[in-house]
């Protein structure tokens, strides 16, 4: 009878980490998305590698993938060195990739990485639910899924693609879709080579972050 009422103690225990840990993602989403809106966002320019960042981000998400018994394939070899902020670019391959692992079960989901001139191409893609014309239009938008079953039988808050959008923009570059409803999605990833270059609103450059920025948000619990 002790080592049950211990284990429930464990079990009790994982699931309140567990809750928590869901609700700090929430509530640092939507920090991201008031700096943003706020024009207050600061972007990094630092040199990083992309193809070690790409693999980084598939170690991470890997365990999403794989448990809905998905296939995950990864093609992100020989990219150049890139000048930006490896967090941000980062969080938003962590928002793609883990939204592909939400919608496909015993699929495929492929990521790729290229660079073309001065712009990373990251791609997406998997066999799952896909969308139809009408749910794409509004993806994009804060707290929007594809529609309100999406929201009852998958959960989420709706603001992982919108954020991954506006950092994109920041960051010199776009998030796109293309999907058919029942055969999957594909989603583009382009950040600027090196962000540095962006002109700012006021047409000046941006200017680099101080070494030991970081981005503001709460702190993951242990």
């Amino acid at each position: 009878m002790k080592d049950e009422g211990l284990s429930q103690q464990y079990n009790d225990a994982a699931k309140i980490r567990s809750a928590g840990r869901h609700l700090l993602g929430i509530i640092n989403q939507v920090l991201d998305l008031s700096k943003i809106e706020a024009g207050s966002m600061a972007i990094e320019h630092i040199s990083y590698c992309p193809s070690s960042l790409v693999r980084e981000v598939v170690d991470t998400t890997r365990h999403l993938v794989e448990s809905g018994g998905n296939t995950l394939a990864i093609a992100a070899q020989g990219l150049p060195e890139a000048v930006g902020d490896p967090t941000r670019v980062r969080q938003c391959l962590f928002n793609l990739i883990s939204n592909a692992a939400k919608f496909t079960k015993n699929g495929i989901i492929s990521v790729e990485a290229l660079a073309f001139h001065e712009t990373l191409i990251f791609t997406i893609k998997d066999t799952g639910i896909g969308m139809t014309d009408a749910q794409m239009r509004r993806i994009f938008e804060p707290f929007a899924q594809a529609d309100d079953s999406t929201t009852r039988k998958f959960g989420g808050t709706g603001l992982g693609l919108a954020i991954t959008r506006k950092l994109s923009r920041i960051m010199g570059g776009d998030t796109i879709v293309s999907s058919r409803a029942g055969i999957g999605s594909t989603f583009t990833l382009t950040i600027a080579l090196n962000t540095s270059t962006i002109a700012r609103d006021d047409g000046r450059t941006a200017v680099d972050s101080a070494p030991n920025s970081k981005p503001d948000q709460i702190e993951k619990a242990a």
